[in-house]
């Protein structure tokens, strides 16, 4: 006998999951939007910057963010150095009035200003290679690729000391993406699952699974998550997995309580129809999915997760490491 077989569940045989990805990790903000998401049992990942943990206790922010993902937002959150730019550094620091320039008219040049004395103090020894530079919004921090090199190693080892070893599975860019292959060489060979862009990612109408984990990105944001969401209520079932991941900030949430108590109460608390998950627990899933060993006469998962399918139309649930004869 021939089977069919259909692969292309979440657990609860449902074939769409939701999760978020937020950033910077704003204590008071993130407090509030748990609020909302966490009755709801909607998951997530939450993207911190480790010179900030220093807003509660250790236990503090394991309690706070107890049940949900942590992930490497780069210590500082600063610029990168980026391959195709030319740095020109002033001999002073700029003052803001002062130093007016940022770019030079062909725009491949920057200029890069002296951190001034009260931030060195600040950051001591990591204040070297890094500078101030003028951007639309005022001065920001840049670092060079091996002061931001170290940033990310600082940023991954101190939180794991936080939230435990082993913990911290991925990395979001500070400011999108900045093109720097040494900088991209050394996330490439840590141990993460994905590496996380800023924006949304160009085919969130599908909302297929991203395609490429090196630079995956978000659906939708703050301002259009509920046009969003009911596009992705109304996706009608084509057989494959679908991914919605919102973010920002919490603080983009604000104003905006109410839409996200909406989406929480569209989409929480759904378990056959949303399987809602942090990030790292969905592209886990997936590729437990794909590590199925599919045979005419048996099915085997090689993987540590229960993995949801249907043969011949009926539910089964295959456990970790189970081969099953039909």
């Amino acid at each position: 006998m021939k089977h069919r077989f259909d692969t292309q569940f979440f657990p609860g045989w449902t074939r769409k999951c939701v999760t978020f990805t937020i950033d910077d990790g704003n204590v008071e903000m993130d407090r509030k939007f748990l609020d909302i998401v966490r009755p709801a049992g909607i998951r997530g990942t939450f993207n911190l910057c480790s010179h900030l943990t220093n807003q509660m206790t250790p236990n503090g922010y394991r309690q706070l963010y107890a049940g949900y993902e942590i992930a490497n937002h780069c210590k500082y959150h600063p610029f990168a150095c980026q391959d195709y730019m030319n740095y020109v550094v002033s001999d002073h620091s700029c003052e803001p009035g002062k130093d007016p320039v940022s770019l030079s008219p062909d725009g491949k040049t920057e200029v890069l200003y002296p951190l001034p004395q009260d931030v060195v103090g600040r950051l001591g020894k990591n204040a070297e290679g890094m500078y101030h530079v003028l951007l639309g919004r005022g001065l920001r921090l840049l670092a060079t690729p091996e002061r931001y090199v170290e940033c990310i190693r600082q940023c991954h080892d101190e939180l794991e000391e936080i939230f435990g070893k082993g913990s911290v599975r991925s990395f979001a860019w500070p400011f999108d993406r900045q093109k720097c292959e040494v900088v991209e060489k050394y996330l490439a060979a840590m141990p993460y699952y994905g590496v996380r862009g800023s924006g949304k990612w160009g085919a969130e109408e599908s909302f297929a699974m991203p395609p490429k984990r090196t630079y995956w990105k978000m659906t939708a944001y703050s301002t259009d998550l509920l046009e969003k969401a009911a596009a992705y209520v109304a996706q009608p079932d084509d057989g494959t997995l679908k991914f919605f991941c919102f973010g920002a900030h919490s603080i983009d949430y604000e104003n905006r309580w109410h839409q996200l108590r909406e989406f929480a109460d569209t989409f929480g608390n759904r378990p056959k129809e949303y399987y809602s998950a942090t990030v790292g627990e969905i592209f886990d899933y997936e590729d437990a999915v794909k590590a199925l060993v599919i045979e005419q006469d048996s099915i085997y998962n090689p993987s540590g997760l229960d993995v949801y399918l249907k043969v011949d139309g009926e539910p089964v649930l295959l456990k970790a490491g189970e081969k099953r004869y039909l």
